[in-house]
């Protein structure tokens, strides 16, 4: 998702490398403008806490793994088709 989000700036002529910057700038950018919908910000900010909590509080599971896989496909084909 992070990449996906990466490529959505890096057409705008912007460059990030943290996550929480590539999170903000797709707010401002793209949801706060209405070219795409908010779960986009939503699910990544999803994927980054699960990804520390994983990381960081040893705490992971198939549940939360499977929901990631979800809403990360869910990002790929609105940023896919946004871009095409």
């Amino acid at each position: 998702m992070f990449h996906a989000c990466k490529s959505l700036l890096f057409r705008e002529g912007y460059s990030e490398k943290s996550h929480d910057c590539v999170i903000v700038a797709v707010q401002e950018l793209f949801v706060s403008t209405g070219k795409l919908p908010s779960e986009i910000v939503e699910h990544i900010r999803e994927a980054k806490s699960a990804r520390e909590a994983a990381d960081y509080g040893l705490t992971y599971g198939d549940d939360a793994a499977r929901m990631i896989i979800h809403e990360a496909e869910d990002v790929f084909r609105i940023i896919s088709e946004y871009l095409v």
